[in-house]
């Protein structure tokens, strides 16, 4: 951190929680009661008075859990970072190449050293209380030998020199043997016995060297088009001969900073995702009954210039550490990024803009994760019924009760209320789309689309559907035109691989074909993924006990009716690409699969078959992603899709019957707004004429009633 021109730190993020699962206990939250922490560690207490940028620390701040700032004259935060001068007498050599306290580990006075060390502990945290987290940096050469690469490489030729000329007359490779093992001893001598002394004068704090656990996965410059982000074996295996360094620690602290050269690419996800995976990796191997607690030193600009970072790549910073089950992130900066205002990009700046959507960001953090329970208790199989029937009523004059049957149903028979509620794409965030006429709206794309603005507004229109936090009912998001899969975007969804293979090519001209087409597709169902995850992680932490899920997921796609050997079943194809949308079903509270009875299929002896296979895919994939018990919701009506034809009875029954026998929790009877705008349609089947506004005498001439028996 120490080392070269880099920003500060500001935050601009998605909402999101760490929902992964802790397989061990970890150390419960120091500042809060919330999973996930954001810390504030930059010199911004500058801004308003020497800078003129509006931004007050004591006001504008208090959004985060934690302040800090590593300015040298600020001591007892919550947040304390030792550098190198800060504690002890840390040996190493200067950019001059000047030994300073012994340069080698091996050559420094490790009694000196800890002599040293209470006085500058007790100067930074001077009170036991509260506890706090507490930062080793120290960069200058790493306990591994093999790791001292490039300018490093001065600590393994002194050591060397050092072997050398106590013994002049060994080989060279007994030299380097010897010195291997000297460097290393000395190396894990000077941090344990700093780790143990530290944790004695201040044993509240969490303890842990910043940068460590490292994943070396900077390999993006040489093999961009074959890049990963995953951290080498070899690495991997050399994180595990540190198991001293971890069993010691009380925290981890890795780092996520992201270079320019990564900016806007699915690389720099991919690289933050393993770099995290790593430190919890180790956080859970090294320690036989708990876990440690990481927490993800980042920052929204890139390393090496004052440059912001993007949008997708502040999601995929921060918003990935969150995701992954980090304990928190710090935001750091130091005093060299705080010294002018000729840049917005300036760390001040960015702050004083940023700080709304960071306070959305630490308020949904806030509300409690509940969770969920049974659609209605003590009844294995229910009917929901999502219309609007309201209108029969205000129309018609015509009251269809719906209590006569085994139906749940929104007071006033809406769309939505306290049982269930759809949000159609209108109706929640900016979702991205094209219309009929290719007319770009919010985007288009969802890689061409603001997804930090989507969340603020999805916040509201969620809060406004469901004013209630115990919200309980059906939570239904129905977003059809695009999906989330490239592969299953076709026919008038083809638009969505047109305009993202133009985007690409446009920032890529000199790009082949099958590079465009590649990119295009990673960039589209990263994006997909992101709309489609965060705006349920969103969701069920505002509404925690709402059974959310998006209406349609997932499909079988079995629609060759006219084959003569017809099945029903799903092809392999599709359902190797379901298995794709894994973290869709994983963050899902319930899946709603459509069961439409398409009018091609009446009078075909086909009706069973389709809705069979379409139910079966949906438990399918609840196995598949860990959950058998996800409830199965599928969607059905009692009329042929796009028509007003109702179902005979034999298939309503395939289409109910079906679905209960295999073990849905209900099915949700969905009637369009179009059906309630006459009093009468035709129903051959049916009786006399009767519409879904509609009245007859079946022992009583004046109830009304519905076309469905119970």
């Amino acid at each position: 951190m120490w080392a070269g021109p880099g920003p500060a730190v500001t935050l601009a993020l998605v909402v999101v929680v760490a929902w992964a699962t802790e397989l061990k206990p970890t150390a419960p939250p120091i500042f809060t009661g919330r999973p996930f922490v954001v810390a504030w560690d930059v010199p911004t207490q500058d801004c308003g008075p020497r800078l003129k940028v509006p931004l007050d620390p004591k006001k504008d701040l208090t959004v985060f859990d934690v302040q800090a700032s590593p300015n040298e004259g600020f001591v007892n935060q919550n947040i304390t970072i030792f550098y190198r001068d800060r504690l002890g007498l840390y040996p190493r050599f200067d950019l001059a190449g000047r030994s300073v306290h012994g340069g080698v580990p091996q050559n420094g006075s490790l009694w000196a050293h800890l002599k040293m060390l209470r006085e500058h502990v007790e100067h930074y945290i001077r009170t036991e209380e509260p506890a706090g987290l507490a930062v080793i940096d120290w960069e200058d050469w790493r306990p591994v030998w093999v790791r001292n690469w490039q300018d490093k490489d001065v600590y393994r030729r002194s050591s060397r020199q050092l072997v050398a000329s106590c013994h002049p007359d060994w080989p060279s490779d007994r030299v380097v043997k010897q010195a291997q093992y000297e460097f290393e001893f000395a190396a894990r001598q000077f941090m344990l016995e700093t780790l143990r002394f530290v944790k004695e004068v201040r044993p509240r704090h969490l303890w842990g060297f910043y940068l460590f656990p490292d994943c070396y996965n900077h390999d993006y410059v040489q093999n961009w088009e074959t890049y990963t982000g995953r951290c080498p074996d070899v690495e991997v295996s050399r994180n595990d001969q540190l198991a001293w360094l971890w069993a010691e620690s009380t925290a981890l602290f890795p780092s996520v900073y992201l270079h320019e050269t990564l900016a806007s690419s699915t690389h720099g996800r991919n690289f933050v995702s393993f770099r995290v995976q790593e430190a919890l990796r180790v956080a859970h191997t090294h320690h036989a009954n708990y876990a440690l607690p990481v927490y993800v030193f980042t920052r929204p600009t890139y390393s090496r210039r004052l440059t912001g970072l993007s949008e997708m790549d502040l999601i995929s910073t921060i918003g990935e550490s969150a995701a992954l089950g980090a304990a928190g992130v710090i935001l750091w900066g130091d005093a060299g990024y705080t010294t002018s205002t000729v840049s917005l990009d300036l760390p001040c700046a960015m702050a004083a803009h940023l700080l709304p959507i960071c306070a959305l960001f630490l308020i949904l953090l806030s509300m409690a994760q509940g969770s969920r329970g049974p659609v209605v208790p003590n009844q294995p199989f229910t009917t929901i019924w999502n219309a609007d029937t309201e209108y029969c009523l205000k129309r018609h004059g015509v009251d269809v009760d719906v209590s006569v049957f085994d139906v749940v149903a929104n007071p006033g028979q809406t769309f939505r209320g306290p049982n269930m509620t759809i949000f159609y794409s209108s109706q929640l965030g900016t979702y991205p789309y094209y219309t009929s006429t290719g007319e770009p709206v919010f985007g288009g794309l969802p890689q061409n689309a603001s997804l930090v603005a989507h969340l603020a507004r999805t916040s509201q229109d969620i809060q406004d559907a469901m004013p209630t936090s115990d919200f309980s009912g059906l939570a239904v998001i129905d977003w059809e035109a695009w999906r989330p899969r490239w592969a299953f975007n076709w026919d008038t969804k083809d638009i969505y691989r047109q305009r993202s293979r133009a985007l690409v090519q446009g920032q890529h001209p000199d790009w082949p074909a099958p590079w465009v087409e590649a990119a295009a597709q990673d960039q589209f169902q990263k994006a997909a993924q992101d709309w489609m995850a965060y705006t349920l992680k969103l969701g069920w932490t505002l509404r925690p006990h709402g059974l959310w899920g998006f209406y349609g997921f997932p499909d079988c796609y079995n629609y060759d009716f006219l084959s003569p050997n017809y099945t029903g079943q799903c092809s392999p194809d599709i359902r190797a690409q379901n298995d794709q949308l894994g973290w869709l079903w994983g963050l899902s509270h319930a899946l709603y699969p459509s069961i439409y009875m398409p009018a091609v299929l009446e009078g075909t002896g086909k009706a069973l078959m389709y809705v069979r296979h379409r139910v079966g895919e949906a438990f399918r994939v609840a196995v598949g992603a860990g959950d058998p018990n996800l409830p199965v919701l599928p969607y059905a009506q009692i009329f042929y899709d796009t028509t007003n034809r109702f179902l005979p009875l034999d298939e309503l029954e395939h289409s109910l019957g079906e679905s209960a026998a295999q073990g849905a929790a209900g099915v949700v009877l969905w009637v369009s707004w179009e059906n309630t705008r006459t009093k009468v349609s035709s129903g051959p089947g049916w009786g006399q004429g009767q519409g879904w506004c509609c009245q007859a005498d079946w022992g009583d001439p004046g109830r009304p009633f519905l076309p469905l028996q119970s």
